[in-house]
């Protein structure tokens, strides 16, 4: 056992450090296998019998003789050990446009009934939001206090609202709990999470357009930096959902009273951060360049502070069969 995770290690790192341009589009899952197949890594590339381009992290060699090819983002997660799909690799879509039925709720809105007003809520809110969208609840209002309770994200103003690692495990607990088996938490940043969730260390930008364009969604966060003696430091942090996107302008639900009242998703505009800029928040030192700083269209309830994309969850919306005859020789 010792010797195949560290063969399944070895290929998680490998996959997640050549990923190349091209990119997934989801045909298919599959349940975890048991007992687990053995895994033969592949060169980074190779080109099906169809002529597409697929970015191989390992195949699963399957009972029947069949080939599983364990690719793309989601086998960047510990999941890989129960081979969590299969995925061929397309581009996404150059623009993708919000979805009409978007909530875009307001955090300090009263009748979502959240304690102190809401304030610290965000996380719960951008999360509801997202699962409003995709019609995997009736009531994203009603959801979010859900959420934030201590079943879920456990959302508190002693911890500063909602840590990544309690917005991953609390919003899966709710999943578990609703019986919501079709999506697949991914987190690409930097602060500390589980490492079931990923291993990227700052957000990718073409897999975010990737998520909304199969059928998924995802929730930014982005952290309030101040600029201090040469360096980047973090005061505060805040989530925000991204319902769809135009090239490099992307449509953002700020669940942030000074973001309005009612529904009106701002559009907001994202840089790189130059080479060289440091970023400090909690004692850890990032290298800014990996980074994208809100160029526009995102309000900020301080003067003064810079708001920086630090980390966003992926929500992979997987099919339930699998496309074999995709894969087949």
């Amino acid at each position: 056992m010792k010797g195949l995770f560290a063969l399944i290690t070895a290929v998680l790192l490998a996959g997640s450090a050549s990923a190349g341009a091209l990119r997934p589009t989801f045909v298919g899952s599959r349940a975890a296998l048991f007992p687990p197949a053995p895994l033969v890594p592949l060169p980074p590339s190779v080109v099906t019998p169809s002529g597409k381009a697929v970015d191989i992290v390992a195949w699963a060699l399957l009972p029947g003789g069949e080939r599983l090819a364990v690719l793309g983002p989601l086998a960047r997660q510990s999941g890989l050990i129960g081979f969590l799909g299969s995925v061929g690799f397309d581009g996404a879509p150059k623009a993708l446009r919000p979805s009409p039925r978007f909530p875009d709720l307001t955090q300090t809105d009263r009748s979502l009934g959240l304690p102190l007003g809401g304030w610290v809520h965000c996380g719960p809110v951008a999360a509801a939001d997202v699962l409003g969208a995709l019609g995997l609840v009736d009531d994203a209002g009603g959801v979010a206090a859900r959420l934030g309770g201590r079943s879920c994200m456990d959302t508190r103003l002693s911890v500063g609202g909602t840590p990544v690692a309690a917005f991953l495990e609390g919003l899966q607990a709710f999943f578990d709990e609703a019986s919501i088996e079709e999506v697949t938490l991914e987190y690409q940043g930097w602060p500390s999470r589980p490492f079931r969730y990923g291993l990227v260390t700052a957000p990718r930008w073409e897999d975010i357009r990737l998520a909304l364009a199969f059928g998924g969604g995802a929730v930014l966060q982005v952290g309030w930096f101040a600029e201090r003696k040469g360096a980047w430091h973090r005061r505060s942090g805040h989530w925000v959902a991204l319902a769809g996107y135009d090239g490099e302008r992307w449509f953002v639900a700020d669940p942030g009273p000074w973001a309005g009242q009612g529904p009106a998703l701002q559009e907001v505009l994202f840089s790189p951060l130059s080479v060289g800029t440091v970023l400090v928040a909690g004692g850890n030192r990032m290298e800014g360049g990996n980074y994208r700083e809100v160029l526009s269209g995102l309000a900020r309830p301080r003067q003064g502070e810079r708001a920086v994309a630090e980390g966003v969850v992926l929500f992979w919306c997987l099919q339930k069969e699998l496309d074999w005859g995709r894969y087949a020789d």
